[in-house]
C-alpha cells in the first residue's frame, strides 16, 4: 500500500468514526424534542449568532492581513476574506483542521515567497493556540469540574504554553545550525524546485520572528477580541435553544470542543464533537435534546453559513472596483 493509499484508508476510518459517534448520540435522545427545540429557536438570538460568526472571521482576517502586510505581501481585504473563509471551509472537512493551510497558497503565488506566507499562517495559528492554553489553565478552576479534572486541563494548557514557549528556542538552534532542508523533503520535491526551497527554512525562521516582533501587541488584542466575540457568539445559540450553563462553565466547555476538533479521532471531530457537547452540557443540567440542538445548530453555523460567507466574499472579491475597501 502506498503512502497515498494509507493516507486515504485513514481518511475514510476517521470518517467512519465520526459518523458512527453521531449515530450513537442521536440514538440516546429523543430526535422529535430536538428538532422541536431547534424550529422554536430565538430567531433575533439566531440572528445575533451569525452576525457574531461574521464577526469571527472579520477579526481574523484583518489579524491575518496584518502579519502578511508586515512581510509586505499585497494582499486586499477582499482576497484576504475570502482565502481565509475558504481555508476554513477547507478546514471543517479536514482532518485535524489540515485544510487551513490553503491559506499560504494565494497570497505567495506572485512572487513565490512561500516560507514568508507560511510563517504569516503559522504565527496566525500559534496566536490562537497560545490562548487556548491559558484559557484551560484557567478554565481548570471551573465548576462542575472534579479536582483530577481540574489538574488534567491545567497540565494540558501548561504542556501547551511550555511547547510554544520553546519553539522559538528551537528555531533558533536550528538556525545557528544552518536551518538546512531535511535531505527526504528535497528528494521527494521536483527537480526544478529543490535549488528554489533550500533556503526556504532560514527565511521561515526569519518571518516567524519578524512577525511577532512588528505585530505582538496588535495580535494579541484582536486574538482576545475573537474569543469574546467567538463565546458571544455560541452563547447566543445555547439561549436561543433555551439553555443555560454557568458562563464560566460554558466557556470551558466550547474550549474542550476546540481541542477535540485537532484530535485524530475523526474529521475535524466530527461526532466526537456532538457527543462531548450532549455529555459536557448534560453536566451542567441541560437536557440531552437542547444539548443537541445546539450542537446541530453550530454544525449550520461551521458548514452552511461558513459556505454562504465564503460564496458572499467570492462574490465580493470578483468586483473589479477600486475604492477603499481596506479595513484594518
Amino acid at each position: 500500500m502506498t503512502q497515498q493509499d494509507s493516507k486515504g484508508v485513514q481518511v475514510l476510518v476517521r470518517a467512519a468514526v465520526g459518523i458512527g459517534l453521531l449515530i450513537f448520540v442521536m440514538t440516546r435522545i429523543d430526535l422529535g424534542d430536538a428538532a422541536q427545540i431547534v424550529l422554536q429557536a430565538d430567531p433575533l438570538l439566531l440572528v445575533s449568532a451569525i452576525g457574531l460568526f461574521l464577526g469571527m472571521f472579520l477579526v481574523k482576517t484583518i489579524r491575518w492581513r496584518m502579519l502578511l502586510r508586515s512581510q509586505r505581501f499585497s494582499f486586499s481585504f477582499r482576497d484576504a476574506l475570502f482565502t481565509y473563509l475558504l481555508s476554513s471551509l477547507a478546514g471543517s472537512v479536514s482532518p485535524a483542521r489540515a485544510g487551513e493551510m490553503l491559506r499560504v497558497l494565494p497570497p505567495a503565488q506572485e512572487d513565490l515567497r512561500y516560507a514568508e506566507s507560511l510563517a504569516c499562517a503559522g504565527i496566525d495559528k500559534a496566536y490562537d493556540v497560545a490562548l487556548l492554553g491559558i484559557l484551560l489553565l484557567v478554565g481548570s478552576l471551573a465548576p462542575l469540574v472534579s479536582s483530577g479534572e481540574s489538574m488534567t486541563l491545567g497540565l494540558m494548557g501548561a504542556c501547551i504554553l511550555i511547547a510554544l514557549a520553546t519553539m522559538p528556542f528551537l528555531l533558533r538552534r536550528w538556525l545557528t545550525h544552518g536551518a538546512q532542508m531535511p535531505d527526504w523533503a528535497l528528494n521527494v520535491a521536483p527537480a526544478s524546485w529543490r535549488s528554489h526551497i533550500t533556503g526556504q527554512p532560514r527565511r521561515f525562521i526569519q518571518a516567524s520572528y519578524d512577525c511577532l516582533a512588528r505585530c505582538w501587541s496588535a495580535s494579541l488584542a484582536l486574538t482576545v477580541a475573537f474569543w469574546v466575540i467567538h463565546v458571544l457568539c455560541h452563547y447566543c445559540m445555547l439561549r436561543a435553544v433555551g439553555g443555560e450553563l454557568n458562563l464560566y462553565y460554558f466557556v470551558l466547555c466550547l474550549i474542550l470542543v476546540g481541542l477535540v476538533e485537532f484530535a485524530p479521532i475523526s474529521i475535524c471531530g466530527f461526532g466526537a464533537r456532538e457527543l462531548l457537547l450532549v455529555y459536557l452540557f448534560e453536566r451542567g443540567e441541560v437536557l440531552r435534546e437542547t444539548a443537541f440542538a445546539f450542537a446541530s445548530l453550530n454544525l449550520v453555523l461551521m458548514y452552511a453559513i461558513t459556505g454562504l460567507f465564503t460564496l458572499g466574499a467570492w462574490l465580493w472579491a470578483r468586483q473589479k472596483q477600486g475604492g477603499a475597501d481596506e479595513p484594518g
